[in-house]
């Protein structure tokens, strides 16, 4: 089903005449099939090797709940709260699997995703600047350093203290 935005434009007698166009979001769905579809065969029809691929790499990392709720009891945070965080760090680590410590708490403070958002804002951080100074960067740095410390018990990151950098453990 293809949803159509209206469009006016004005015919030569001045009646408000209607063009009828995809909206933008129909218009990106049919794109990507395009290029979804060429992109995993060749022209001779047989699939191409990286198809497979993509999809196994889209597999994400399970974190025990046993693990979530060690860290929230540790951190006087509930677990409802803290898991979505906790989700967001190893997503980010599995996309960029070797990050500074600093450089992944900005990250975290300019996430997009609404349940992290919503974490920070029930945690009452609220990050003003993006400078180490800022009350909520500290707030923050706290929180990221709790999680980071729990995953790295876990076995799942490496956090090398020398460099302030955080690894993910890739198996």
């Amino acid at each position: 089903m293809v949803t159509v935005t209206p469009r006016f434009s004005r015919a030569c007698h001045g009646k408000a005449r209607v063009m009828i166009m995809p909206s933008r979001q129909a218009r990106i769905t049919e794109f990507t099939r395009e290029r979804r579809g060429r992109a995993e065969e060749h022209e001779s029809g047989e699939p191409r090797r990286g198809a497979v691929v993509r999809e196994e790499s889209k597999v994400g990392i399970i974190v025990p709940s046993v693990l979530i709720e060690d860290l929230a009891r540790e951190s006087g945070i509930p677990t409802t709260i803290i898991e979505p965080l906790v989700n967001w760090v190893l997503g980010y680590l599995s996309k960029y699997w070797s990050v500074g410590f600093d450089r992944l708490v900005f990250d975290l403070a300019a996430a997009r995703d609404e349940e992290v958002q919503y974490s920070l804002e029930v945690l009452g951080i609220e990050v003003k600047e993006r400078k180490i100074t800022d009350d909520g960067i500290a707030r923050l740095r706290a929180v990221v350093g709790t999680i980071i410390k729990y995953l790295e018990k876990a076995g799942f990151v490496e956090y090398v203290r020398d460099l302030s950098v955080v690894n993910l453990v890739r198996k």
